[in-house]
């Protein structure tokens, strides 16, 4: 954002709007996927921040992030990749 991109963040937006709903939609992943996906199709680009714990990308453990990859390719929005490793 600072270096003057628009940016949206599905967990960052996400997060703070769950605390308000039912509990049952909170793990929906259907209902997400219609609240992120119409959003991600109006990006330039996709970037995917990938965090690696003892040496395992957490991504590969997130459906949701799994379903967004597959979306932007078949929408040919093009995917950065940034690797970060946490303790």
């Amino acid at each position: 954002m600072l270096d003057g991109h628009v940016v949206f963040s599905p967990i960052s937006h996400s997060y703070p709007v769950a605390k308000e709903l039912p509990k049952h939609l909170i793990t929906d992943h259907y209902f997400w996927m219609k609240q992120d996906l119409p959003l991600l199709k109006k990006c330039d680009k996709m970037v995917v921040v990938d965090l690696i714990k003892d040496g395992k990308h957490l991504i590969e453990e997130s459906r949701g992030v799994q379903k967004e990859i597959e979306f932007a390719k078949e929408n040919r929005i093009p995917i950065q990749y940034w690797e970060h490793v946490i303790d």
